[in-house]
């Protein structure tokens, strides 16, 4: 009603895009723009805005005019550096983009969201010590933030610093968007496996199981726990439960053999590793356990002609060596596999 009494009104033009644009009207809200642009091209806002309605369709390269030129009209339009920069890495050039947010984190250095976005750039590169510091300056300027949070501990975890990623973790299950995410309680279980902390492992992996029970890698999750803390009969249910969930995943697989072999049921492992190393033949690990389970029932000849095939696809693998010294020699002559 306001533009069919003055089509020139920017102002209603320029809501009117917004409307569209929070409507998922795209097109609308760009030749709403479009029009209030060409009456007032210096208007910063107008530009932003317009970028946005043509990053939604896809059309990268005018969304990045767009937004560049809002940011040539005002320096310190820090909205405008984070869509550039998210539309560079939309378009496959995250280095080009994490150099870009990097130059410009003078420009904004109290916000958070910058640095965030620096991370995850940093992330894609698989550059994860820059990640972990980008992210812990975004949870320094926003402690509470769980996406903050989020970020700084995948970054932690990728980065191999496990004992800090367990302690972000711990404080994102305390979360309310995230305490009943699955994944936050997997993850957390595998940095306590890997720092010798088993127990809280357990009760980690235990937590992931309740809240998604059809997900293959909770129970693999709570298997590995269970194997790590001695409880070998609830590590080989679990793990019969993730190789139900994921027949074709092979380290679910082995985590199964090596459980049933631990819980006194070497019938049961032999018969899940041949399968298993029929598919994946050249393995080694795969080898090493197929063996044991056949020391297990007292077939040596049988295990130390795995440890022999394992030593010839990899020499320098000790595990390898050492089941080799470890089995009696043979009472038959070695046969070549």
């Amino acid at each position: 009603e306001a533009l069919a009494l003055d089509a020139s009104c920017v102002h209603a033009r320029v809501l009117l895009g917004k409307v569209y644009i929070e409507q998922g009207h795209y097109t609308l809200a760009a030749t709403e723009l479009e029009v209030a642009r060409d009456i007032q091209p210096a208007s910063p806002e107008v530009h932003y805005l317009l970028g946005i309605a043509r990053e939604r369709t896809q059309q990268l390269d005018l969304a990045l005019a767009s937004y560049r030129q809002a940011l040539a009209l005002d320096a310190t339009y820090v909205d405008a550096i984070l869509a550039i920069g998210e539309v560079l890495a939309e378009m496959e050039q995250p280095a080009e983009a994490l150099a870009y947010v990097e130059e410009s984190i003078p420009a904004a250095p109290n916000r958070p969201d910058i640095y965030e976005l620096a991370g995850r750039l940093a992330m894609i590169l698989c550059e994860y010590d820059k990640a972990e510091r980008y992210c812990q300056s975004a949870c320094d300027l926003d402690y509470q933030n769980p996406c903050y949070i989020e970020a700084l501990a995948r970054a932690q975890f990728f980065a191999g610093r496990y004992d800090r990623a367990a302690k972000s973790l711990q404080q994102l299950s305390t979360a309310s968007s995230h305490k009943d995410r699955a994944w936050v309680y997997v993850m957390l279980s595998e940095c306590l496996l890997t720092e010798g902390r088993a127990g809280e492992a357990y009760e980690a992996s235990y937590r992931a199981t309740e809240l998604d029970p059809s997900s293959a890698d909770t129970w693999s999750g709570l298997a590995k726990a269970s194997l790590a803390v001695g409880d070998f009969f609830r590590a080989a249910c679990a793990a019969k439960e993730a190789v139900r969930l994921n027949v074709s995943d092979l380290d679910i697989v082995m985590v199964l053999g090596y459980a049933l072999l631990r819980s006194g049921q070497a019938r049961e492992a032999l018969a899940v590793l041949t399968d298993a190393s029929a598919a994946h033949p050249e393995d080694v690990t795969l080898k090493c356990l197929l063996g044991r389970a056949y020391a297990a029932l007292g077939q040596q000849d049988q295990a130390r002609r795995c440890y022999v095939a394992a030593l010839q696809a990899e020499p320098d693998n000790v595990v390898a060596q050492e089941l080799l010294a470890q089995s009696p020699p043979l009472k038959s002559p070695l046969k070549s596999w």
